[in-house]
């Protein structure tokens, strides 16, 4: 069967209406991404932060390190987007450095999750980061969130922290989760098209 194909790319002006619907209109996606914290769903206060997106992204090289993506499917439609932020503690028992990154993905509409979108859309950004020298990435998530904890174990990144019962959410206590992958052991493909 063949992967299915996605593109990451910058940001783009166009895709402000995508951004308030997901935050305003078409939230179930926040109940998996960190719903212990609060989301922004300002329609000014998203429009502000589309348009500083798109002033970062104006101002990158082709070639420069990104620390977000949106993806589309490869017939053009914007699913959803990919990030890295920094990270550090532990891991393992080894200390995460300097420069250690997290990534972690998001694609708001149920009818385009569970068709491999988001693993191809990993495994390219962690080709990107790859060609960018980071050699240790993690994931972060909880216990409740079970598509997103099979992902990281298909895309090769094993179980290096359990915080039992550190993640309250609707009422019930989750294990809060940090894996890790070293990136030499990562499979790189082409550079933003799977």
């Amino acid at each position: 069967m063949r992967r299915p194909r996605v593109i990451l790319r910058d940001v783009k002006p166009s895709d402000l209406d995508d951004m308030i619907r997901w935050f305003t209109e078409e939230t179930e996606w926040m109940a998996w991404d960190a719903p212990w914290e609060t989301n922004i769903c300002d329609i000014e206060a998203i429009r502000k932060r589309h348009l500083t997106r798109l002033k970062q992204a104006s101002g990158l090289e082709e070639d420069a390190f990104r620390t977000r993506y949106e993806i589309d499917t490869e017939g053009g439609i914007h699913i959803g987007w990919v990030i890295s932020y920094p990270v550090s503690g532990m891991c393992d028992r080894v200390p995460l450095t300097d420069g250690t990154r997290a990534i972690g993905i998001d694609i708001p509409s149920p009818g385009h999750r569970n068709k491999g979108y988001g693993q191809a859309a990993l495994n390219l950004y962690l080709d990107h980061m790859t060609r960018h020298g980071h050699t240790t990435v993690c994931l972060e998530t909880w216990s409740g969130n079970e598509r997103m904890v099979r992902v990281a174990d298909k895309i090769g990144f094993t179980l290096c922290q359990r915080d039992v019962g550190s993640r309250l959410v609707d009422g019930k206590r989750y294990d809060g989760l940090r894996f890790v992958k070293r990136m030499e052991h990562h499979d790189q493909t082409s550079p933003r098209t799977v």
